[in-house]
């Protein structure tokens, strides 16, 4: 999940500083202490839920529940569990009626599992957003106001941006680095303009990560000296982490999170993946929906306990994890530990001239008239655009992906377009939207 924050997002000081402060406390905090204050968000949440959100308040009485009777943890298990098909089938229901007290704003995203989602985020989803950065980041070392790296395409999309290597934007001290120009042949200008701006930290996904750091290592560069890399997004292959290290001297931080704002899990300096507990309750399950034992995996369900504009209680994630033991992590912080976590894969795409491109997924967002759509690339010269259409698809969704993806790739390569029924997923039930059959 990427760190995109408007000016708006910056005004509630504050309410930034006391979440940053209590999360700062909360990481050493005994583990009863953090149970009990995700029970009492909880029980706002439930009640918020039953008395303003159609959905909840109609599944309720179909189970013959009161918001009373969700009070502790283990009680969430009463309820079934939130699928992405029904939040897409019950959107509206599923809105707070008094949601605009919230100052809510929708996103939609792009996952690995399936079709998009629309989603209401509000001020306080916005408010904890900043502040979990802020701490995870702090984890290196991370002041705020240092300068950091972004690779991200999303600055360079706009008009006048589209040829651009980097922009720098001063209201973060971030200098963007487009993933759009790159080409491996070329990295020194990318290494000459690091060793100008003299970041601290790099921000990006960890196939970003991997091409530069390849890149530069090819080329026998090694004296770019970071204090700390953020990953998230994606799947962080080992091959990542060794390669980064060794390029940029520094830990690699990953990190897990969706654009639905359920769950987030952090990693320590120590490389261990610590469940944040103020921002969502986490439960890894069995097929039969069943607590999993110490060490085993199961799919990720989560409840996120701060938005309130669209609430989404036990919400499957679509994502799978093992579940830590229940010992204390040398970096001596008590928040609950996950081993593993199987989520994202893409495959980079390789234009004619020699770049690699990636996060192409992201042209999807553009059209509203969707359910599922997937990038092949099938020769070096040519990719293959594949969507499944719903009800409202009109011709201005082909036209907006295929102008969002030119913008990305460039006139060297040719795009064709394919209205199809059904999209295989990977083995592993994911559905990968960005797959290259040339490599």
């Amino acid at each position: 999940m990427a760190i995109d924050f408007r000016i708006r997002d910056f005004c509630y000081p504050i309410a930034i500083w006391r979440l940053k402060r209590f999360l700062d406390r909360s990481q050493w905090l005994d583990r009863h202490i953090l149970t009990d204050y995700q029970e009492e968000r909880l029980r706002t949440l439930v009640n918020h839920a039953y008395n303003n959100v159609p959905y909840y308040r109609n599944l309720f009485n179909s189970l013959r529940l009161r918001p009373s009777d969700i009070r502790k943890l283990e009680d969430l298990r009463k309820l079934p569990i939130l699928t992405k098909s029904t939040v897409r089938a019950h959107f509206k229901e599923l809105v707070a009626t008094n949601a605009w007290r919230f100052f809510p704003r929708l996103y939609r995203t792009s996952g690995s599992t399936g079709p998009p989602l629309d989603i209401y985020h509000d001020r306080s989803s916005n408010v904890l957003e900043f502040a979990t950065y802020w701490w995870h980041w702090g984890w290196a070392g991370y002041r705020l106001g240092d300068k950091f790296l972004s690779i991200r395409h999303r600055p360079f999309v706009r008009a006048g941006r589209k040829r651009r290597l980097w922009h720098f934007d001063y209201r973060l001290r971030c200098l963007y680095l487009s993933p759009l120009k790159f080409n491996p042949e070329e990295v020194e200008l990318y290494a000459e303009r690091i060793r100008r701006f003299k970041p601290k930290f790099l921000k990006t996904r960890p196939v970003r990560l991997y091409l530069l750091a390849k890149g530069l290592k090819e080329k026998g560069i090694t004296d770019l000296h970071l204090n700390g890399i953020f990953t998230g997004g994606h799947n962080l292959l080992e091959r990542d982490v060794r390669l980064a290290e060794e390029v940029f001297h520094c830990r690699v931080y990953d990190h897990y999170g969706l654009m639905e704002r359920v769950a987030d899990i952090r990693q320590c300096e120590f490389g261990t993946y610590h469940v944040n507990q103020v921002y969502g309750i986490v439960e890894v399950l069995d097929e039969k929906g069943e607590p999993v034992s110490e060490g085993q995996r199961g799919k990720i369900i989560a409840t996120g306990l701060h938005n309130l504009a669209m609430p989404l209680i036990r919400y499957e994630t679509m994502d799978h994890g093992a579940r830590g033991l229940a010992v204390t992590c040398p970096c001596r912080r008590t928040l609950p530990q996950v081993y593993s976590i199987y989520g994202f894969v893409e495959d980079p795409v390789i234009t004619p001239d020699g770049r690699h491109l990636v996060g192409l997924d992201s042209v999807f967002n553009v059209a509203w008239g969707i359910k599922m759509g997937q990038i092949v690339q099938t020769k070096r010269d040519r990719i293959e655009v594949r969507v499944v259409k719903d009800s409202s698809y009109k011709e201005e969704d082909r036209k907006a992906i295929l102008e969002a993806l030119r913008v990305r790739t460039g006139d060297g390569m040719e795009l064709e377009f394919a209205l199809v029924d059904h999209i295989e997923p990977t083995e592993q039930g994911k559905f990968k939207w960005v797959r290259s059959e040339i490599m």
